[in-house]
Order: structure tokens, then sequence, then C-alpha cells
């Protein structure tokens, strides 16, 4: 997407709000979320939003970027595009091994050219990093740095995969940082890196699924074409 798309995408997030019986988003929520799917094509994004309605399970739940990420199937193929929109969410370990590789928490403020160089050349070692994350196998500088961040090492790797297996190690080392004066003092120096509400999946209070209300019904139609809702 790009700047031409800002106004039909504000569309698509205020009507799924609506559906959901949220307020409308701040601008400055709708930036985080417009930022964390650039990467991708407006019409991508529209038929990931009406899948997510659908969807039977996730369904129940208002969105975060990571949710739309994942009906669109980031995980299927890793690339450049891909890596940066992990590290532009901030929310899953993939996105701040990124993050922490580029050397930079303003992605904003950095080439594009340059940040997708960058990406691409870490491409060759996200499998090892991943294999690292299902094993638990994080230090505790590391576990320490997810935390103050909100997030946690036992969460999904990326957008769209499962949560390794339980680990009672990992789990004793979040729970150690978790009340650590040392760690809230990370996220106040650095609170660029703190989650909000676009992606504090574990702050959202579960909603029933109800019935979709047909204005809201017909403005989701009209914006993702033919796609039922």
């Amino acid at each position: 997407m790009d700047t031409n798309d800002t106004r039909e995408f504000t569309g698509v997030i205020h009507a799924i709000a609506e559906n959901y019986n949220r307020q409308r988003l701040g601008q400055q929520t709708l930036a985080i979320w417009f930022n964390g799917l650039k990467e991708y094509p407006l019409d991508q994004v529209k038929k990931a939003v009406a899948d997510h309605v659908l969807d039977a399970d996730q369904g129940r739940f208002f969105p975060t970027v990571a949710h739309i990420i994942a009906q669109i199937g980031v995980k299927a193929e890793l690339d450049a595009s891909s890596l940066l929109a992990e590290a532009r969410m901030r929310s899953t370990p993939l996105g701040m091994r990124v993050l922490s590789k580029i050397q930079t928490h303003d992605l904003q403020s950095k080439n594009e050219f340059e940040l997708r160089d960058q990406a691409s050349r870490l491409l060759t070692v996200v499998d090892g990093w991943r294999d690292k994350h299902l094993a638990g196998n994080y230090t505790d500088g590391e576990v320490q740095a997810m935390v103050s961040r909100g997030i946690m090492p036992y969460s999904p790797f990326s957008a769209g995969e499962q949560a390794p297996p339980h680990n009672k190690h990992l789990h004793e080392q979040v729970k150690r940082f978790s009340n650590d004066e040392s760690t809230k003092k990370i996220a106040t120096d650095h609170p660029t890196g703190t989650t909000g509400e676009w992606c504090d999946e574990n702050n959202t209070k579960a909603r029933g699924k109800t019935p979709m209300p047909q204005n809201v019904r017909d403005a989701l139609s009209g914006l993702v074409g033919r796609v039922s809702v």
C-alpha cells in the first residue's frame, strides 16, 4: 500500500471496529496499523480483514495487525517485506530480532531501499532463529529485553505460526523478569519498543460471536468486493 490507499484503508479499519463494537481507532493507532501492513497490497489486506471476520476461531476477537498478517499467510514464504512487516509490528520474537539486527527502532527515518537490503541479508538466519525459539534457548538478557517490550518468548515466533511447546525453564525466566525493576527501566528508557492496543492480544477480552450489523455487512461487502461477509 502507499499513501494513496490511506483513505480506503481507514474505512476498512473503521468498519471492522464497528463490527466488534469498538470505538474508532485514533490517528496514531491507525498509523501503526498502516505501517504494519503497508508491505502488502490493499486488496490483499481487505481480503484478510474479511477472512478474519469469518474465521470461526479468531473471528471472535477484534483483530490485531498480527491476525491480519496471519490471514494473508506471511508464514508461507518469508521475504524481506515479511521481515520488515514483523519488525514494524514489534509484537513477535522474530520482529524484535529483526529490529536488533537492523539496529534501530525508528524504521521511518531509514531509507526503504537500505532497510530491504538489510532484511534480505537476514533471510539466511531466520531458520536458525526459529529453531532456537522452538527450543526455548534464550539468554537472560534476551528474555529481559523481550519482556520489557511486552513480548513473551514463548509466544509464536512470527505472525501465523503456532506457539512452541511448553518450556518450564523459559517460563521461569519470564516470571523472574516480569516484576524486575531493571526490566521496567528498559521499558521506560525505550518506549518505542513497547506494545500498544494494536498488538496487545493478552489484554483483549474474549468477545462472543454476535451477528454482524447489516450496515457493517454492507460496508465490508462494498470494500472487499464479492467476498461474502
